[in-house]
């Protein structure tokens, strides 16, 4: 393995905001991409757009980077069937049945390198309170996040619309996602969110296994 590829989601079409995201999951992921570094390993994190050319994308890579690790982040947008046919592939499982989506899983490609945000990234945000009162200031209401400790299991709109109450009387202003998301990306704890949020601490931990074990 000469190199790491991961395709996310998300950043639109503007190069700004794109870069934005880039810059927010370098930074979150910093420990992993310093990892590499020390390995002699090349890092590249592609904010692809919509999750449909997030996927074209990594499929594409696999083909013309076949001596990379090439690996698809993407929001599950719904709770995971809380069974699978194949333990190895229960996230392209999810994402082939997901009416959305209906992708094909990529010969000789398994979970391994098919990362899901459950059921959004903003649980990835919600996860570290502490860092989202910091960033938002006075006015902030912890209050109005979900109680509920398994964040994963929480709806995608539920969440987006409770952050967006914690929020609104802030200086500011309700969250919004590409002016909002990746600068608090980059200010959280990750250790509290690799904690909070099992789905996240299994794409550092198959970064870390794939980087010391290429």
């Amino acid at each position: 393995m000469v190199d790491i590829r991961i395709y996310v989601e998300g950043g639109g079409n503007s190069e700004m905001t794109r870069a934005k995201l880039r810059s927010g999951f370098n930074t979150f992921l910093e420990s992993s991409r310093s990892l590499a570094n020390t390995h002699g390993i090349k890092w590249r994190v592609v904010a692809s757009g919509s999750r449909r050319e997030a996927y074209d994308d990594f499929c594409a890579a696999l083909k013309s980077h076949p001596t990379a690790f090439v690996a698809l982040l993407v929001d599950s947008e719904d709770p995971l069937p809380p069974s699978c046919s194949d333990p190895k592939k229960r996230n392209w499982e999810h994402l082939k049945k997901r009416q959305g989506d209906q992708w094909e899983c990529p010969a000789n490609v398994d979970d391994s390198q098919c990362f899901l945000m459950i059921q959004s990234m903003e649980t990835w945000l919600v996860a570290d309170r502490a860092a989202l009162k910091k960033f938002y200031g006075q006015h902030f209401n912890e209050k109005a996040l979900p109680a509920n400790t398994d964040l994963e299991s929480v709806a995608k709109d539920t969440l987006a619309d409770r952050l967006k109450q914690a929020t609104s009387k802030t200086q500011k202003g309700e969250y919004h996602k590409t002016k909002h998301a990746f600068d608090i990306l980059a200010a959280v704890d990750v250790a509290v969110v690799r904690k909070a949020v099992p789905n996240c601490d299994r794409l550092f931990a198959e970064l870390e296994a794939r980087i010391t074990n290429p």
